[in-house]
């Protein structure tokens, strides 16, 4: 379940960085082009607007190419910039100014936003009124430069991208690796205790029933053997319908209702208490009466979880058995009396048949109600856990 976890949060993150990447990517690549567009370059020179604020020019650019300029108020000059003017013209020679350009020089013209003419010059050898100037070579110049940034950027973002996926399948591979071989391991232990299990009462039917085929036994103890086949056939039996069990879950359709899940332990409690008795069992209920915990459960899987839990105890211990249950905020508590799991074992408490005691035999060898406890709560979404006693958090 971690190892899935894993792998999601890896998809996710994954996703994120891909997204975040691209986002910051083209929004980056956008002002760039933006601020670097022949458009801006050019207005850093000459406005590409015709209604401007004079003042907010860049005047160290455009005094790069010689640039100066000044405003009018009807016919006197109220503003200069980078050369002085005189402090009048005649509406002739402001008209000579823009359709003759004056000695050696282009002329535009502008509007400003407090109602006044801009008139902005250049010397005709760095800018002509035709716009064919030297910034023509700057034009082809950028132009260059931005295809070469684009080249750059887009092979920037491919390779991040890249490393990004790379990454990713790395991650991913690593938690398929792990999960591979967790179903090795998780078969193998159910193969061989499958083998386990069938063999110990397989041969004792076998090997009692050719002996009375045989007629090798005495006749006062036939009947002994006839038990003993019956006995043994009997743990074939249920091991099947374990199997049965446990495989069936795997296409159960869960029935939910909003129950009290205490309820439902107080009331399984209840009804097998003759039970616990004749397998010398005590059952105490650690939550107060009262408590209540509404939930939306399938009852009868919840009952052969409270069964196959509290078997577990009885199975495991050879003197008489006291088994607690508790529940804490959303967490139901199964202790007993019994010497307790293994730390080692801990991992492999829930795979079909696992058992971390090999010398034990006969019909309480091992089974499959861990397992089945485990495949119930995860179809109700839930987690099962062993500290120090079972734990179901819902």
């Amino acid at each position: 379940m971690n190892t899935k976890k894993n792998i999601f949060k890896n998809s996710i993150i994954f996703i994120l960085v891909f997204l975040i990447t691209t986002v910051l990517f083209f929004a980056s690549l956008s002002k760039i082009l933006n601020d670097n567009t022949f458009d801006s370059v050019f207005g850093e020179y000459i406005p590409v607007s015709n209604n401007i604020d004079d003042s907010l020019l860049n005047w160290d650019k455009i005094s790069e190419l010689g640039g100066s300029g000044f405003v009018v108020d009807g016919n006197k000059v109220i503003r200069t910039y980078n050369k002085k003017y005189n402090k009048e013209y005649s509406y002739s020679k402001l008209l000579d100014f823009v359709t003759l350009g004056g000695e050696n020089q282009s002329t535009f013209v502008f509007n400003t936003y407090d109602g006044n003419k801009f008139f902005l010059n250049y010397p005709s050898e760095k800018v002509s009124s035709t716009v064919n100037f030297n910034l023509n070579k700057g034009k082809s110049s950028l132009k260059t430069n931005v295809l070469l940034f684009l080249l750059l950027a887009i092979s920037s973002y491919i390779l991040i991208v890249y490393f990004i996926v790379r990454w990713l399948f790395y991650k991913i591979n690593n938690e398929l690796a792990e999960i591979y071989n967790k179903q090795e391991k998780e078969k193998d232990i159910l193969f061989k205790g499958i083998a386990h299990d069938v063999k110990t009462p397989l041969s004792v039917i076998l090997s009692y029933s050719r002996a009375m085929d045989e007629n090798i036994i005495a006749s006062e103890k036939r009947e002994e053997y006839i038990k003993a086949i019956e006995k043994n056939a009997g743990i074939l039996n249920e091991r099947v319908d374990e199997l049965l069990e446990f495989s069936s879950l795997n296409s159960f359709k869960v029935k939910k209702e909003k129950k009290d899940i205490l309820e439902l332990v107080r009331r399984y409690v209840g009804d097998n208490y003759s039970y616990f008795l004749d397998n010398k069992t005590f059952v105490k209920i650690l939550f107060n009466e009262d408590d209540k915990f509404f939930i939306d459960v399938d009852e009868k899987l919840f009952q052969r979880v409270l069964q196959n839990l509290i078997q577990n105890s009885i199975d495991h211990n050879k003197n008489e058995v006291i088994i607690t249950i508790d529940f804490k905020i959303d967490k139901l508590i199964f202790k007993d009396n019994g010497k307790g799991i293994d730390p080692k074992n801990i991992e492999n408490i829930f795979v079909p048949l696992f058992t971390q005691d090999a010398s034990r035999q006969g019909e309480k060898l091992r089974g499959m109600g861990l397992s089945n406890v485990k495949k119930i709560c995860d179809l109700h979404k839930w987690q099962v856990y062993y500290k120090d006693g079972f734990v179901i958090a819902f």
